[in-house]
């Protein structure tokens, strides 16, 4: 493409050369008449200048050859011929070629200053270019040096503000904090709180066992082992490369003062990753220590008095339960002996009320003869409550729903017509004992229908509910109900709230014990006139398989 360019560059510059030609030969055939034939070449010399210092030496002879020729053959009469031209025409004509000679000469002279003079120009134009760009780039460097400058700068008083502050840090720090300037541990020195309180040295006192020059003399312990410099936290931190963690350690110094520190050391590294240095920091724990001896020797004294105390505890736990085993057994006795003259009593009762037929003394007989047989049935009540107390409770699973229709077919009181108990859903087999579990339910079911309003027929719903492991069995009746202001001490012995019914105060006591040794809970809902909702809460074993298809003796609802 560049050599396409410069051929189009040197035709163009040729036909340049000629254009000018024919322009000049047009304008001396306009102007011939005025110039009368004189001077036809006069100006071809402005054209070759023209030429020579546009397009150069070689188009402006071409253009001078070209011009010659043009106005020689156009302007010049006769025509001139070279073998017989005239030494006047010679002369002119070597005067024409000389002065085109020197016209070429001089501007292609002119010519290569020009260029000459441009391209030195251009080289300064670059130089002063790249003058200016090395001045900016200086400028720029000079900039970035004096950013440089500042911002070392910056960093050194930030630097030194952090020292400080480290310092500053490490002083008001509570425990000692102690730095090893080496890689060997022989400079080392300390905080305030190290220097201070436990070294007590001048402040900068390198206090480093490995140093020959150490200002301190002070032994240091392990576990009552005596360290050698070597074994310390800091120099083997040092010698290791590796932290040293909860190093318990005893400063102990001349003047026999101990001191207790839990150490932790770190060794630092430069940039090529060798040890520097290191920093150890501590807790001073001799108060600790002092504290702990003196709870060893209280817990010691605590314990020797504990075990005196445990034994004394026994003893008189051992004489408790034989005293309350033989009150027990007494009131057991007692009450067995009481049911003797009882028994007797009632037996004379019903014989004189057989034999004797006089109004007065016969309605004293029956008076009697019905207190004995209160009597008989509080000694029988304490009697149930004894053996419960004393009696092992050997736990089993219990079949809940088996007791109940086993309770309702033994006592008339519990069917039909004198009283409707129904039982709801299906009962499940429970953990608890079978014979305490008989009580409880005969004894809540006893109780259902019998404190009912005069005239009224017991009306007693019996079900259970299960849920998260526990079985609740309930029992809901019709009768008087009982206060709020009571509830909380039904189950208290010797309890009677209604004096115009019959019962010895312990029923419920009864209850409450037993279900309590099986490892449940006894509660109950009411208000009165509105029954009673007693409940008890057994730990559920699972469903009864039952195998007999026979239809139940009484109906569930």
């Amino acid at each position: 493409m560049s050599e396409s360019n410069g051929t189009v560059g040197v035709v163009a510059r040729y036909a340049f050369g000629l254009g000018l030609v024919g322009l000049t030969a047009l304008i001396q055939l306009l102007l011939d008449r005025a110039l009368s034939g004189n001077f036809p070449f006069i100006m071809m010399y402005g054209v070759v200048a023209v030429v020579v210092c546009v397009c150069g030496w070689l188009p402006a002879t071409m253009t001078a050859l070209t011009g010659f020729f043009t106005i020689s053959f156009l302007f010049v009469h006769p025509r001139i011929s070279f073998p017989t031209m005239p030494l006047l025409t010679t002369v002119a004509v070597f005067s024409y070629f000389t002065s085109i000679g020197l016209i070429i000469w001089m501007g292609e002279s002119m010519r290569r200053q020009k260029r000459a003079a441009e391209e030195r120009g251009e080289r300064l134009e670059k130089e002063l270019a790249r003058r200016y760009e090395a001045e900016d780039s200086l400028r720029q460097r000079n900039a970035e040096l004096d950013a440089a400058v500042a911002a070392k700068e910056a960093l050194r008083i930030q630097a030194t503000e952090r020292a400080a502050e480290f310092k500053a840090l490490l002083d008001a720090a509570p425990m000692p904090v102690w730095i090893s300037h080496d890689a060997h541990g022989r400079h080392i020195t300390g905080n305030a709180y190290a220097d201070e309180i436990v070294m007590r040295a001048v402040r900068g006192t390198n206090v480093s066992r490995s140093a020959s020059d150490s200002a301190v003399a002070y032994r240091v312990l392990k576990n009552g082992v005596g360290l050698s410099p070597e074994e310390l936290p800091v120099q083997r931190a040092c010698a290791t490369g590796e932290p040293m963690i909860n190093e318990e350690l005893q400063l102990i110094f001349p003047d026999d003062r101990s001191v207790y520190l839990l150490m932790n050391a770190t060794p630092l590294f430069d940039e090529r990753g060798h040890v520097r240095g290191c920093i150890a920091a501590g807790a001073d724990i001799t108060q600790l220590k002092r504290v702990v001896s003196e709870l060893r020797e209280a817990h010691s004294l605590l314990g020797n008095r504990a075990v005196q105390l445990e034994k004394i505890v026994a003893e008189r736990t051992t004489k408790l339960r034989e005293t309350l085993h033989e009150l027990e057994a007494f009131a057991y006795q007692l009450v067995h002996d009481l049911r003797a003259p009882l028994v007797t009593i009632q037996s004379f009762s019903r014989l004189l009320t057989e034999n004797v037929n006089d109004p007065g003394p016969l309605n004293h007989i029956r008076k009697i003869a019905a207190s004995a047989e209160k009597m008989d049935t509080f000694v029988h009540d304490v009697l149930r409550y004894s053996r419960l107390l004393q009696a092992p409770v050997e736990m089993e699973p219990v079949d809940v729903g088996a007791i109940l229709q086993s309770c309702l077919g033994s006592f008339q009181s519990f069917q039909q017509p004198n009283s409707e108990i129904h039982l709801a859903g299906e009962f499940p087999l429970v953990h608890g004992n079978k014979s305490a579990l008989t009580e409880c339910v005969l004894q809540l079911l006893n109780n259902a229908v019998k404190f009912v309003a005069p005239g009224a027929m017991p009306v007693v719903r019996v079900w259970c509910n299960t849920r998260d492991g526990w079985s609740t069995l309930y029992f809901e009746d019709n009768g008087i109900g009982i206060p709020k202001s009571a509830q909380g001490k039904i189950f208290e012995v010797f309890q009677r709230l209604d004096k115009g019914y019959d019962g010895s105060g312990i029923g419920l006591t009864i209850v409450k014990k037993a279900v309590e040794r099986m490892g449940g809970k006894v509660g109950l809902q009411s208000e009165p006139g509105a029954g009673c909702l007693f409940w008890l809460e057994l730990k559920h074993v699972g469903a009864v398989q039952h195998t007999d298809a026979r239809a139940p003796r009484l109906a569930r609802n």
